[in-house]
């Protein structure tokens, strides 16, 4: 419920909210591709962009706190694929520090940071299109720009059944808690296991048992067809507007 009240809250603002979820998806999605496409070493360009989605941000009416929230909860996953990229250089490298006596290299910090700043930058991009579109617009949006059926089913299951889950996961966790357990030993690490086992297991039985009620109503794996609403002039002027900002961005900060 809160989600939806964010969703709701967030894209009822500015004209972000206004635009067809075909258009921002298609947008946003080229300014992940240019700044993933942009050479190494380029700062003053990813700061360009940077700067440029946070305009986007402001001027639409989205609350800063959510995305970042949102981003937060991603770049965890990103430290944990890019984090070892210093230790690793040729033999003529220069050794910029040690960490645990493990040389760091100069050109691997600056490939950390190039990676950094570009997956910072999609995940910013995929932020922003999220909080400003609801759920049902944003599938609408990619069923219009032909995404596989199975994907856009799945997606949707998932959104609508990890809070079930969620609630599931906090109840046996409450359970476990009243029976004073404290897992500050290793051999307790066996009940964690115990519960993600049961908490896989009740997952797995509820989707058969969704899988059967749909059959049973007649579900045929056929989805109604999708109808293209027109796109209006400022759907056409963002769409043009964004990526051409982000490629002026690019060759003049280059420049």
């Amino acid at each position: 419920m809160e989600g939806s009240a964010l969703l709701k809250s967030t894209s009822a603002r500015g004209y972000l909210g206004r635009l067809d979820a075909r258009i921002k998806i298609i947008s946003f999605f080229m300014i992940a591709v240019i700044s993933g496409t942009t050479p190494a070493k380029a700062y003053p360009t990813f700061a360009g962009y940077f700067g440029l989605l946070v305009l986007i941000s402001l001027t639409s009416g989205l609350k800063l706190t959510h995305i970042i929230k949102r981003v937060a909860l991603a770049l965890p996953f990103m430290l944990v694929l890019v984090i070892s990229l210093p230790f690793f250089g040729q033999s003529g490298d220069q050794v910029a520090g040690r960490i645990f006596g493990l040389p760091m290299y100069s050109e691997g910090l600056s490939t950390l940071f190039t990676a950094g700043a570009k997956a910072t930058l999609a995940i910013l991009a995929i932020s922003i299109l999220t909080v400003s579109t609801p759920f049902d617009r944003l599938m609408e949006g990619f069923k219009g720009l032909g995404a596989p059926k199975v994907f856009l089913a799945t997606v949707s299951f998932m959104q609508r059944y990890v809070h079930v889950l969620s609630d599931e996961a906090q109840r046996m966790k409450r359970a476990r808690d009243s029976r004073n357990f404290n897992p500050r030993w290793i051999w307790q690490t066996k009940t964690i296991g115990n519960m993600i086992g049961v908490i896989f297991l009740r997952s797995y039985e509820r989707g058969e048992r969704v899988y059967i009620s749909m059959l049973a109503r007649g579900y045929d794996g056929k989805e109604k067809p999708f109808e293209a609403a027109p796109l209006s002039p400022i759907d056409l002027i963002f769409v043009t507007t964004l990526p051409s900002l982000a490629i002026a961005i690019r060759f003049f900060a280059k420049a």
